[in-house]
């Protein structure tokens, strides 16, 4: 599948599953290539970002991985950095709020790292889009269709 915004494109490569594998952003002069791994392990341009765990995530960065919790009835991402067991305001890796049909609330608190959002569901920002990516078709917040 292919989606086109001006001269740029968003290319999606899926198994013969319906499993989607790989998306490829091409954006005049920068192309960024995403590939998505059995488990959940997902990688940009050939390095690893992040993988599931039972609850929540580990990620990747500056050759470092750290492990970071979902609160998922508070919508609250966390990661306990100096290993003191109590979580400070600045160990908060995301917060998480949504108008009915799933459309974001700008928070103050917000990484694009993680692009697991509303029902699990990953929100593809890439062009300007957001749109969540539920398998065959793409679903707009904003619009509330698919």
């Amino acid at each position: 599948m292919k989606i086109i915004v001006g001269t740029n494109t968003i290319t999606y490569i899926y198994n013969v599953t319906g499993q989607k594998v790989s998306k490829i952003v091409n954006e005049a002069i920068n192309v960024t290539q995403t590939n998505y791994l059995a488990g959940g392990f997902q990688y940009k341009n050939n390095v690893l970002q992040f993988f599931p765990h039972a609850e929540g995530y580990v990620k990747h960065e500056a050759d470092n991985y750290s492990y970071v919790f979902n609160y998922t009835d508070h919508l609250v991402s966390y990661s306990d950095i100096n290993n003191s067991n109590i979580i400070d305001a600045d160990e908060i890796v995301e917060e998480n709020q949504y108008y009915p049909f799933g459309l974001k609330h700008e928070t103050h608190n917000s990484s694009n790292a993680y692009q697991y959002k509303f029902n699990g569901k990953e929100l593809q920002t890439v062009l300007g889009l957001n749109f969540y990516d539920y398998g065959a078709r793409n679903y707009d917040a904003v619009l509330s269709w698919n």
